[in-house]
């Protein structure tokens, strides 16, 4: 059994194409192959136009609905000549802007049913005068038409319609003879199993004429000189679908080459180095809302600390000054109070001399100067006291401020142990972000060889693709070779 297109396709390319893949899928191949077909007859169509009767099919028009030809590519056209089915007249073409003057008989573009016009207005051919039954007054279009090909075809194949031919006649142009045959002027036909007239088998050639619904002859065909006429019979079938098999290598390497060029279309969105990018920008992205708590978190430190060393230069050292300054005033009044209390004893002394030379009234004296010197003593002592109150107070605010300071300094070294934290989750972020980036780089890398063999082989396929319609209709391009790396 011959090969699927989708085997052939993969035997050329190396890529597998199954129900569940992609670039190409199996839709897309059937697409590919289609517009194959539709490539390989336009490219003959240029380089052997005479060929384009293999591509062939017929349909008749019974009521002006008109023949759709997909192609553009009428072959022939005919119409009954409104007397008898099987006399019909070729039909030229006009523009489609004389079709209403062509059905006036009183203008030079009349047509006749024994010269009878077409003309071909949105994608359909239209005969004129007008078809109006499937007889006597039908209309016979013969066109190139394009196949549909599927990815599970084995062949596009041509399709005929068989009759046997009783007898044919040595004559220019031969008349074979087939009861009913049904053909009509521009059929493509295929003859075979000719046992007489044996140049006839193999011959692929259109209807020429059809002088009665029993006997037909053919186009170019003078069987004069052939060797006998036939009277044991042949067959002689009409394309109906045409596509030659040797030309369907030709649809196979036109999908191949569409299929690696879509597989080279899928590298550049590689859903992996897509989805790597976007984890790597994930990660940078988060990275950088961490670096803000960084910042937030230092900036919050230095806040503290500055106003701690606000604190220090400024309060603490004014206290201190404070506490320095009434300590001197302490110093100061006790140094006084000392040498008043240093008088205080040098008139005890006398006093007591003086009592115990019993002179009571000077003792009295003394002990009155006496006194008078240790109030005042006891106001300097007053005063050092004072002085001290107001240093232990500043003391104190030393006290209040220094542990403010330690409290602030507390809170930055918090801020600065999170933002540690923060920075070592930097560190874990970047490092999964460089994972991603070489996972990327490594895809790149054999993406990069897988695209070089994709194109290589494109340009080898397209290379004999284009080689076989160089050698026009004359010769045939060598079948394909394999393309498995």
């Amino acid at each position: 059994m011959a090969d699927t297109f989708e085997v052939q396709v993969e035997a050329l390319t190396g890529i597998a194409i199954a129900s569940n893949s992609s670039n190409p899928t199996q839709s897309e191949l059937t697409q590919f192959l289609t517009d194959g077909a539709k490539d390989v007859i336009n490219r003959l169509s240029k380089v052997a136009s005479d060929k384009m009767a293999l591509f062939s099919t017929s349909a008749t028009d019974s009521d002006n609905s008109g023949v759709a030809i997909d192609s553009g590519f009428p072959l022939s056209v005919v119409r009954a000549d409104g007397t008898a089915a099987a006399n019909l007249y070729p039909a030229t073409k006009i523009s489609s802007a004389l079709r209403y003057k062509a059905t006036n008989v009183d203008s030079l573009h009349y047509r006749s049913n024994y010269n009878p016009g077409y003309y071909i207005l949105d994608g359909k051919l239209y005969i004129v005068p007008a078809p109006s039954n499937a007889t006597t007054n039908k209309g016979v279009v013969s066109y190139v038409t394009y196949p549909t090909v599927a990815f599970g075809d084995t062949s596009i194949g041509t399709s005929y319609s068989s009759v046997t031919v009783s007898s044919t006649t040595k004559a220019d142009p031969c008349v074979l003879t087939a009861t009913s045959h049904g053909f009509v002027v521009g059929d493509t036909i295929s003859l075979s199993n000719f046992t007489e007239m044996t140049e006839l088998n193999g011959l692929i050639t259109q209807v020429a004429t059809t002088p009665d619904v029993n006997s037909f002859t053919l186009e170019g065909i003078d069987s004069t000189n052939y060797g006998a006429v036939e009277t044991t019979g042949g067959f002689a079938e009409t394309v109906s679908y045409g596509f030659p098999d040797e030309y369907e290598y030709l649809v196979s390497k036109y999908a191949a080459m569409r299929a690696l060029q879509n597989s080279m279309a899928g590298l550049h969105s590689d859903t992996d180095i897509s989805t790597a990018f976007t984890a790597t920008n994930t990660e940078l992205d988060e990275t950088q809302a961490v670096i803000d708590s960084i910042n937030t978190n230092v900036d919050s430190a230095v806040t503290e600390l500055a106003e701690a060393v606000t604190l220090v230069d400024v309060d603490i050292d004014t206290a201190v000054g404070a506490i320095t300054t009434a300590l001197e005033r302490v110093n100061s009044a006790v140094g006084e109070g000392s040498d008043e209390f240093d008088k205080v004893a040098i008139e005890v002394k006398l006093a007591n001399d003086t009592y115990d030379a019993e002179d009571v009234e000077l003792a009295q004296g003394y002990l009155q100067t006496a006194q008078g010197y240790s109030n005042a003593g006891s106001n300097f002592i007053k005063e050092a006291q004072t002085a001290l109150g107001e240093a232990q107070g500043f003391v104190g605010e030393v006290t209040a401020r220094t542990q403010q300071v330690s409290t602030q300094v507390a809170v930055a070294q918090g801020y600065i142990a999170a933002a540690q934290g923060f920075a070592t989750e930097v560190q874990t972020k970047v490092a999964v972000s460089n994972g991603y980036l070489a996972e990327v780089q490594s895809r790149l890398a054999n993406l990069g060889q897988e695209y070089q063999w994709y194109d290589k082989r494109y340009q080898e396929l397209k290379a004999e693709y284009d080689q076989a319609f160089a050698f026009g209709s004359q010769q045939q391009a060598q079948q394909p070779s394999g393309g498995k790396r």
